[in-house]
């Protein structure tokens, strides 16, 4: 399937960017050497609103100016380029997303984009391997316990989307045969974004897919309707191929489309990764990066990463809150942060009977309609990792590591129909000062998870 991409008017557009971005750095420069210090109140206050419009124009500008110079040559304008594409699903949750269902192959030249391979993820498909497929640092398993690196379907297990690529681009090159040069990552609801502005979709079994409707369709109706999931399968490779053609036919909405993916990417529902450096240090500076969050000096930011334990997809049932908290406790003179999580399983009483054991788990692990979900929390660097609990007792199977310089504590908690299960996980900052804290970068869900702050209170805290 092909469809084309015209890049002569990008390339043509590049001294004209390259002109406006130089002509905006220059007005800021005239205006930061301004002095509005002796003037009335409402000449400094208009000169500083100027600067701040000015500052940002230009910021964006600049931005503009790097992407439009790699655009050609990641369209394939100086040769065949191939991204393979991910698309995740949300009822199986990942780090990033959720597992990967299936995935497509895209390459891209001289103005031609071509969908050139399809696989579902399944074993049918896909092989898995007996171990990593790349080197990974030493004690990571002690947190991705379950095989990073062997299965297909858990490319998005770690919040560190370079490993992701690493990984994807060595196994589908054992299975497939070919070098890719960069990894999308896509969500089913980054995917209902699209299709919403591309028009409805229409599926093999008859099935009108709309913006509206993609997430309910994706992540049950079609598990319901059908019991096969190889057939499953085939109805997900065929919407890939359906969108494709949409999307390169020339006749979408290009205004809409582009808001669906931006509002996407600030999201962290589309990632990407590329092989070419200087187009990864633009993608460094976009909301396209995946990677564990950066902390300033005035803010400490937490990454809180899920990942489902049980052979299901059920996980649209689930909500999620988050609370941080912190205090100085007089027994010790650490400041004491502490993240709880909470998870409420709101599937059906009887979803264990209603729907697919595919869906379910079938009991795997756990009775049929219970969810079980790890959660690993990243602290910034410096801190020290304590505890998690669960029910004010240690939690089942809770560990303590690190990935790179992140305290990383996982634990794990198992929610029936209707119940609600809370981690707490406790860490002591490496300063003492009051400092914001923020959850900097979390997994995407179908339903939002809801963060807040608290006082923590001393008499809760293990100090000493």
């Amino acid at each position: 399937m092909n469809g084309a991409i015209d890049v002569a008017p990008i390339v043509a557009a590049i001294p004209k960017v390259d002109a406006a971005s130089a002509v905006m750095n220059s007005a800021v420069k005239t205006v930061d050497g301004i002095d509005s210090g002796n003037t009335i109140r409402q000449v400094a206050s208009a000169t500083d609103k100027l600067k701040t419009m000015l500052a940002k124009v230009a910021s964006q500008l600049d931005q503009l100016k790097a992407v439009i110079h790699i655009l050609p040559g990641a369209l394939g304008d100086n040769g065949v380029r191939k991204y393979l594409i991910i698309f995740q699903n949300n009822g199986e949750l990942m780090a990033r997303g959720g597992t990967t269902g299936s995935l497509a192959l895209l390459t891209v030249g001289h103005g031609k984009v071509s969908l050139a391979k399809q696989s579902s993820a399944s074993i049918r498909d896909f092989p898995n391997f007996s171990q990593s497929v790349i080197a990974l640092p030493d004690g990571i398993d002690k947190i991705y316990p379950f095989g990073l690196g062997t299965q297909v379907q858990d490319l998005t297990e770690t919040p560190r989307f370079s490993t992701t690529f690493a990984i994807a681009k060595e196994m589908w090159k054992r299975a497939k045969g070919d070098d890719i040069d960069g990894l999308i990552a896509i969500d089913t609801v980054a995917l209902s974004y699209i299709v919403g502005a591309t028009g409805p979709i229409g599926l093999i079994d008859g099935t009108q897919m709309t913006g509206a409707n993609t997430i309910p369709t994706l992540l049950g109706d079609l598990y319901v309707k059908h019991k096969d999931p190889a057939y499953v399968d085939r109805i997900n490779e065929a919407m890939a191929s359906t969108a494709f053609a949409k999307v390169t036919s020339g006749q979408v909405n290009t205004k809409a489309l582009i808001a669906a993916v931006i509002k996407a990417s600030s999201e962290k529902r589309i990632l990407i990764w590329t092989s070419r450096k200087d187009e990864q240090k633009v993608i460094e500076n976009s909301p396209f990066l995946g990677t564990p969050p950066v902390s300033t000096p005035k803010t400490d930011a937490f990454g809180v990463y899920y990942s489902d334990q049980t052979p299901s997809k059920l996980d649209h049932y689930l909500k999620q809150n988050v609370q941080l908290s912190q205090t100085v406790c007089a027994a010790d003179g650490k400041r004491h942060v502490r993240v709880s999580v909470s998870f409420t399983n709101t599937a059906p009483a009887d979803a264990g009977k209603i729907l697919p054991k595919y869906v379910t788990g079938g009991g795997a692990g756990v009775p049929a309609g219970d969810i079980q979900m790890a959660v690993n929390t990243y602290a910034p660097p410096g801190y020290s990792a304590q505890s998690v609990t669960f029910d004010g007792g240690p939690a089942n199977s809770g560990v303590i590591g690190n990935d790179g310089n992140y305290p990383v504590i996982r634990g794990r908690v198992t929610m029936a129909p209707g119940a609600t299960q809370t981690l707490v996980f406790n860490f002591i900052a490496g300063h003492k000062d009051a400092r914001t804290l923020t959850v900097g970068d979390i997994t995407p869900t179908v339903s939002s998870t809801i963060v807040t702050t608290a006082k923590l209170d001393c008499s809760s805290v293990a100090t000493g």
